[in-house]
């Protein structure tokens, strides 16, 4: 389980919802 990779994914997707 890859923490910083699950933080990032997250960001990922509220930066994409921020956008739509």
């Amino acid at each position: 389980m890859d923490i910083c990779k699950y933080g990032m994914y997250m960001l990922v997707i509220k930066m994409i919802v921020m956008v739509t």
